[in-house]
Parts: C-alpha cells; sequence; structure tokens
C-alpha cells in the first residue's frame, strides 16, 4: 500500500497537473498558430495550463 496512516507518509505521489515543459511547449505551439504576436507570453501560458488541465479531466470544460 503507497500510504502508510501510521507514520503519515506517502511511498509515491502521481500529479494530474501538466509539467513545466509541457505548458511551455503548448505555449510555444499556440503562439505559433496565432501568428508570433509579441507580449502575449503570459495569455498563451495561462490557455496552454488550462487546455492542458481540461485535457486531464482536472478541471472541468466550460
Amino acid at each position: 500500500m503507497p500510504d502508510d496512516p501510521a507514520i503519515a507518509t506517502c511511498e509515491y505521489f502521481v500529479s494530474n497537473l501538466p509539467s513545466e515543459a509541457l505548458i511551455r511547449e503548448t505555449a510555444y505551439y499556440l503562439w505559433q498558430r496565432k501568428g508570433c504576436p509579441e507580449g502575449q507570453t503570459q495569455a498563451n501560458w495561462d490557455e496552454a495550463f488550462l487546455s492542458l488541465c481540461q485535457s486531464t479531466g482536472r478541471i472541468r470544460r466550460r
């Protein structure tokens, strides 16, 4: 059993959050698809994060 309540530890943890590398790659492709506009770094990052979280079921699509 990975979780040991007696010592309050967990042997392993699997996160369903997207990795920074995956967010970065997705944001880059979004930026390219939009024609490489300047000043949209945070917006592309946020859109990539949201899209990836929705694809894993971490958050629901609206």
